[in-house]
């Protein structure tokens, strides 16, 4: 960013604000229960690394923990370091689409969400996986393949949850193919659907991730609703909803002016959809979601960017949806805090691992 534009970065910096005031004080808390899964493979076993819920993940706090040591501080550290990994791809991914204005507004919204906060400070995989979905969407768009490849693989190794990526980005590779007849389709397909067939192979050789997916359609409806309800309800998010629906139909009425990022911004939306489908269907944990998050402030930044008007209103917009947004996340904290902590017994065990 050229100094004459730091006075566009004002709403990221306060977004950077409340994070820090919010997550800081309590990354030195005790271990809560959704990272004691991770936290319990402490030496490098590549047998528990690769049958673990995310192999890519595990090995590197597993390392981490060799290298320095048994820190849960450090830990969360070296975790918090893919979430300002997440917030670069945001503001990098509207940035070069839609312009500088939309990526700080974009990356801003994306800080200041309570499920952000929350999870920001906990030795979990979501934020790695987000930062590997985004990136993925990233080169793709720019027509970097092989850099899409390498993430997507990245991401598989993370969480499975990727496989929905590459299907989505083939389907998208034939669409363009069809809508554009001169549109190379056998490189972006290849490179899309072979980390899948990556991932079946280490599987079936080295883990079980496969074996462990709940494929029972029981329910469905309600498992989709649930997940719905979280990312626009869930969480005192009640307010992201109507934001979004106000940026769709934003985007739907510009659609002649603005093409190219309209499509763009039209299909991380449907990919949110084939994510909630996804999720739903194999039963995941709902923090996965997070990013769909990070696409819907992809696209709130991407309407509040374009809007007819001198970049000090969009910027009041922002302002206000920040506060707003960090008033949710201080109500989701309050109720959330104490059901992060996991029983005494727990905390005994992991301590113990660390003495050994």
């Amino acid at each position: 960013m050229k100094i004459q534009n730091i006075k566009y970065s004002i709403p990221l910096v306060l977004a950077v604000v409340v994070l820090v005031v919010f997550r800081f004080p309590d990354l030195n808390s005790s271990i809560t229960a959704c990272e004691s899964d991770f936290l319990a493979i402490q030496k490098i076993d590549f047998d528990s690394i690769l049958q673990s819920k995310s192999p890519f993940f595990s090995g590197l706090i597993s390392l981490g923990a060799n290298v320095f040591g048994c820190n849960l501080l450090f830990l969360r550290i070296l975790s918090f370091v893919f979430v300002t990994l997440s917030i670069i791809v945001v503001y990098k991914f509207a940035n070069y689409f839609f312009g500088l204005q939309c990526g700080v507004i974009s990356a801003s919204l994306l800080t200041v969400q309570n499920i952000f906060i929350i999870q920001s400070g906990l030795v979990v995989p979501d934020f790695m996986l987000s930062f590997f979905i985004i990136i993925a969407f990233y080169y793709y768009f720019r027509e970097k393949y092989v850099a899409t490849f390498v993430f997507l693989v990245l991401g598989l190794l993370t969480s499975s949850i990727t496989i929905a990526v590459c299907i989505f980005l083939i389907l998208v590779s034939f669409l363009k193919h069809i809508t554009c007849k001169n549109e190379d389709i056998v490189k972006p397909v290849f490179l899309s659907f072979f980390p899948i067939l990556i991932f079946i192979v280490l599987n079936l050789v080295f883990y079980q991730n496969i074996e462990n997916w709940d494929f029972s359609s029981e329910d469905y409806l309600d498992k989709l609703l649930k997940y719905l309800y979280f990312i626009f309800v869930g969480q005192c998010r009640s307010f992201l909803l109507p934001v979004v629906v106000a940026a769709v139909l934003t985007a739907f009425i510009r659609k002649e002016k603005y093409s190219q990022a309209t499509q763009i911004i039209f299909s991380l939306l449907i990919f949110v959809l084939v994510l909630v489908l996804f999720l739903a269907f194999l039963n995941y944990k709902e923090s996965f979601s997070l990013p769909a998050i990070a696409i819907l402030c992809i696209a709130i930044g991407y309407c509040i960017g374009f809007l007819n008007t001198d970049y000090v209103y969009k910027y009041l917009i922002t302002s206000i949806l920040i506060i707003i947004f960090s008033i949710e996340t201080y109500y989701t904290i309050m109720q959330t805090k104490q059901g992060l902590q996991v029983n005494e017994t727990e905390i005994i065990n992991y301590q113990t691992i660390q003495r050994y």
